[in-house]
């Protein structure tokens, strides 16, 4: 990661990546930003961070439930 610094304090500067997907799941991409009416960058790093939230908290043994809104079906996520 390049870093630059400024005074005291070092900051991160965005890196370029580029990677390959299925057309499929780059229409996802495509359609999950027009829907949040934000960029396909926007949604690739909250994908990121969900993963990264999940991640740490099933190394705390946490559990992910999943409720339906009325409060009826309940479904765990596995996280691998």
């Amino acid at each position: 990661m390049t870093e630059r610094a400024t005074g005291t304090h070092k900051t991160s500067a965005p890196v370029r990546l580029s990677l390959k997907v299925p057309p499929e799941v780059a229409d996802t991409i495509k359609s999950m930003a027009r829907e949040r009416n934000t960029t396909v960058t926007r949604v690739v790093r909250d994908a990121i961070e969900t993963e990264q939230i999940l991640r740490d908290a099933k190394r705390n043994r946490a559990r992910f439930i999943i409720e339906d809104e009325h409060g009826g079906r309940q479904r765990e996520l596995i996280i691998r």
